[in-house]
């Protein structure tokens, strides 16, 4: 869902190629710069077929796995991505969407969803390692919990570790095509957070009074 709105947000003149599991291609429209292909992104030698055939400038990777079962490509897949990325000379950067709570975020989410997604967050801790030893130009974009029935506020980035809150997905996918143009934003981790749902995490839960200034900086890109 979040890859849909990403497609959409890149529209304009720009090429897309969408690459979606199988039986996912009606998940996004395709247009007159979208190509949509289906992939079994566990297949290593698939996915760097299509990645060599496209010659990407710009690969954006949101590939997540259900919450719950112990057959998620979170980490297999986007490490394939990865690799494949490493051959494309025209690669000017490589955006992977992780979430709040992996790496050095941690500490940023409650210990109740800690709990719930202790597995997932381990996965994409380990993707955000292997990206940044890659060599690759990347950008790592750590969104908030994706709720569609957020009102919407003024979305920002921050390298702060503190502040939570759910984000919208086209919002999420409006501040993705931003960083992608931004110079500022390479090789840098950034967390994305709706200024207007944001929560405290210690020593309760508790949302943000209007008194309160955002407990981190945004980032300037």
């Amino acid at each position: 869902a979040l890859g849909r709105e990403v497609v959409k947000a890149l529209g304009g003149e720009r090429e897309v190629l969408a690459v979606t599991r199988p039986g996912g291609s009606e998940l996004v429209a395709e247009g007159d710069n979208v190509k949509v292909v289906e992939v079994d992104v566990t297949d290593e030698e698939k996915i760097a077929a299509v990645v060599w055939e496209f010659q990407p400038a710009l690969i954006i990777t949101c590939i997540a796995g259900p919450l719950e079962g112990i057959d998620r490509p979170d980490y297999t897949a986007n490490v394939s991505l990865i690799n494949a990325a490493k051959d494309v000379e025209s690669l000017e950067r490589f955006i992977y969407v992780s979430a709040l709570g992996a790496g050095d975020s941690e500490g940023s989410i409650p210990f109740q969803v800690m709990d719930l997604m202790r597995h997932i967050l381990l996965d994409k801790s380990r993707v955000e390692k292997y990206l940044r030893n890659s060599g690759l130009p990347y950008t790592i974009i750590r969104p908030g919990p994706l709720d569609e029935d957020a009102p919407g506020g003024k979305c920002v980035f921050t390298q702060g570790l503190k502040g939570y809150g759910t984000i919208r997905r086209d919002s999420v996918a409006e501040l993705i095509v931003k960083a992608e143009a931004s110079k500022n934003a390479e090789n840098q981790t950034l967390s994305a957070l709706d200024t207007s749902m944001i929560l405290f995490t210690s020593p309760c839960v508790r949302p943000l009074e209007a008194y309160e200034q955002l407990p981190f900086d945004p980032f300037e890109l």
